[in-house]
């Protein structure tokens, strides 16, 4: 997915400066996997979206405006009982992990100030959103998951302690040192590409960003460390420590690529690097912050997305309305 564990710490350290200390006036939930928190502070005010849908999870401030339902759901009706008028005192996330959790001081129906979590995970098909209380029960979240004893699949259903994801067993790059790095490189299998180590050796890092390494160092993003000569593996060697340092400083920028085409250009990927490995085909644009970036490019995807359903709908509808029609028309020729 676009949005990967770096991208994410960039914009949750953004976030934090923007919307620490603001305090929760509205929840609304336009979509069934979606929460808008209007906050407003001394600061001002904004809007802060939290996403879980399966494609397009995500958390950034927005100005779109979206149509609520007449009747809030339950899960909405919920979070404006238990963090309606509530103050968020942080926002973290753990070490190069697709989790973001807002902690928030909130009043309960006695008026006693109580710690809360609200917990958003963009893990692609198993994204959630998850309020947890100050022992870390859940109370409710947006998709409550039954769970499968079998796989070690988590429950996550209210009255149940949290349980995190499980962590990826790879390097972080937040903790990895240059000698250690020469080590990891010395170690890499001969025959193996070097974005593909590159992705399954450390954690945070997208397949773009891995292929722009080894293009960068060797002008093929499938180059193979087999086929690389001297000049090329120092390079890469090069290429990767910079990054390292990139991602520990946060010397990061939000970028977007569009896609080139008679029609103009779409979004079709966004990075906190420039991206070089596509040549002319792709314009690479740098934006004002992350949040923006963000949504940016998962507004556009959105609109394509409905769009994409609504001809799936309107075809279906039109083949079955078709199929009837042919149906009786031989029914009738037959009776002729």
């Amino acid at each position: 997915m676009p949005l990967d564990a770096v991208t994410l710490s960039a914009l949750r350290n953004e976030l934090s400066g923007r919307i620490t200390g603001l305090k929760i006036d509205k929840v609304f939930q336009p979509e069934k996997d979606e929460l808008i928190l209007a906050l407003r502070g001394a600061s001002g005010s904004c809007r802060l979206l939290l996403s879980a849908n399966q494609a397009n999870a995500r958390i950034c401030l927005t100005e779109a405006q979206r149509e609520n339902p007449a009747v809030p759901p339950m899960f909405c009706m919920l979070m404006r009982k238990y963090i309606g008028g509530g103050v968020i005192r942080s926002i973290s996330q753990p070490p190069l992990e697709r989790v973001v959790e807002l902690e928030l001081d909130a009043t309960d129906e006695m008026g006693i100030l109580r710690r809360r979590k609200l917990i958003i995970e963009l893990i692609g098909r198993q994204s959630n959103i998850i309020l947890t209380d100050e022992d870390g029960r859940i109370t409710d979240a947006i998709h409550r998951v039954d769970g499968d004893i079998a796989t070690g699949k988590r429950q996550i259903l209210p009255g149940m302690f949290y349980r995190p994801p499980e962590p990826q067993v790879k390097v972080n790059p937040l903790y990895t040192e240059p000698h250690q790095l020469s080590s990891l490189l010395a170690s890499a299998p001969t025959e193996a590409a070097a974005d593909r180590w590159l992705l399954d050796t450390f954690l945070g890092l997208s397949p773009v960003v891995c292929r722009e390494l080894a293009f960068r160092a060797c002008g093929d993003v499938s180059a193979r460390f087999v086929e690389m000569t001297e000049e090329q593996r120092a390079a890469f060697s090069d290429q990767l420590e910079l990054l390292i340092t990139q991602i520990q400083t946060g010397d990061v920028l939000p970028y977007m690529l569009f896609e080139r085409s008679e029609n103009g250009s779409r979004p079709y990927d966004i990075c906190y690097i420039p991206i070089t490995q596509y040549g002319s085909k792709y314009e690479l644009r740098q934006f004002d912050s992350f949040s923006m970036l963000i949504e940016q490019f998962y507004l556009a995807r959105s609109a394509n997305d409905r769009m994409r359903q609504k001809t799936h709908d309107l075809t279906r509808a039109i083949s079955s309305a078709r199929d009837r029609v042919r149906r009786k028309v031989a029914t009738q020729r037959q009776e002729l």
